[in-house]
């Protein structure tokens, strides 16, 4: 087992659950520890008792490209999951691809091209719950002159150039609630609230396929009541949207208050969408289809990742990974041999977008 193999197995024991913060922070510090050892520039910051690395290949938070992975992981289906297992080239283990063994990638990457390109990485600690330790870093200054890569989950299907946006939003309907036996006495909240989706489901169209790419709507969440046979004062519903540009968070907002009922923002982020003919995303199909033999296609995802946080960067984003299946599943693995090819797709990335390597 060589080093960064090692390192992968420690940080999936860490058992780095987003929930548990003090775990996740004995990741954050073993990949530090690592990154020092072997000469990188490394910054540890914290956030609500969260740390945060930031590490380079030059002193400063602005390089050339700007990597990122998360160290946080979703819940084990199976505690056994924490053990990591290697068959035939495959390691099994939760966060094996989501997305501990795309850090290990990039820690790889920083520690053998130390001398050779201006490259960043964060490792950030929460991006399973929402990421907001990639949003503060991005404003303290962690940035990119050319490019960032997002290094998450991963597969073969391509170079992801786009994700929707997500708008949460709470429906509520209310009333004055009263005894079950007189229904006629009382306007009932729920039947408010199920009348109002009724008339947005109507009007709403969603798509059929991740290719129909348009704005979907989701109801996630209802809650009303406290007993069997009271009429509730108040009833809710939590509607998830993925949209694909800017301004359609305000025109789904419009749409779902004119239902009739009180409706609250949750919880928003922007869609991001890049250029696949600008050079950050020309060269990097180029590197990989070089390095893998094949044509690599460009391709968008209906859910989010931390790219979200880093498009006030202002500069082409890419979301790409390691080969690996089952992500939050109980057959989570990654593809060892994907964090060789990934090498060498990133040294190739580099030299065409940012010229010749220093010899070392």
């Amino acid at each position: 087992m060589n080093e960064y193999t090692d390192l992968l197995c420690r940080l999936v024991e860490c058992r780095p659950v987003s929930s548990d913060v003090t775990a996740v922070n004995r990741a954050e510090t073993m990949m530090l520890d690592f990154l020092e050892a072997h000469g990188i520039c490394c910054e540890m910051e914290e956030w609500e008792g969260r740390k945060v690395l930031y590490a380079s290949t030059r002193p400063g938070r602005v390089q050339d490209v700007l990597l990122n992975a998360h160290l946080d992981v979703v819940p084990a289906i199976e505690e056994s999951q924490f053990t990591p297992r290697i068959a035939d080239g495959w390691l099994h283990a939760r966060g094996a691809g989501d997305c501990l063994g795309n850090a290990v990638c990039i820690a790889r990457f920083l520690c053998e091209n130390r001398d050779a390109f201006r490259a960043g990485a964060l490792f950030t600690a929460d991006e399973e719950i929402g990421g907001e330790t990639t949003r503060v870093m991005a404003e303290r200054g962690c940035g990119a002159l050319k490019a960032v890569l997002i290094l998450d989950g991963g597969g073969e299907e391509g170079i992801l150039c786009a994700q929707k946006g997500i708008l949460v939003l709470k429906m509520t309907a209310r009333s004055h609630g009263g005894h079950s036996s007189v229904p006629w006495e009382f306007a009932n909240p729920i039947d408010l609230l199920t009348e109002a989706y009724g008339k947005l489901r109507a009007e709403w169209r969603n798509p059929v396929s991740a290719d129909d790419w348009r704005n979907s709507m989701a109801p996630c969440m209802i809650s009303g009541g406290f007993a069997e046979n009271q009429i509730p004062d108040t009833a809710e519903m939590i509607l998830n949207f993925r949209y694909v540009a800017d301004d359609d968070s305000r025109k789904i907002l419009d749409f779902v208050k004119s239902a009739g009922l009180e409706v609250s923002v949750q919880r928003i982020c922007p869609p991001v969408s890049s250029d696949p003919d600008s050079p950050a995303l020309r060269f990097l199909r180029q590197a990989w289809e070089s390095v893998a033999g094949r044509p690599v296609k460009f391709t968008r995802m209906c859910a989010a990742t931390d790219a979200r946080h880093l498009k006030s960067l202002n500069v082409p984003i890419a979301i790409a990974g390691c080969v690996c299946t089952g992500m939050h599943s109980s057959e989570e693995k990654l593809l060892l041999s994907s964090i060789d090819a990934w090498q060498r797709i990133l040294r190739e990335y580099m030299t065409l977008l940012c010229g010749n390597p220093r010899a070392v």
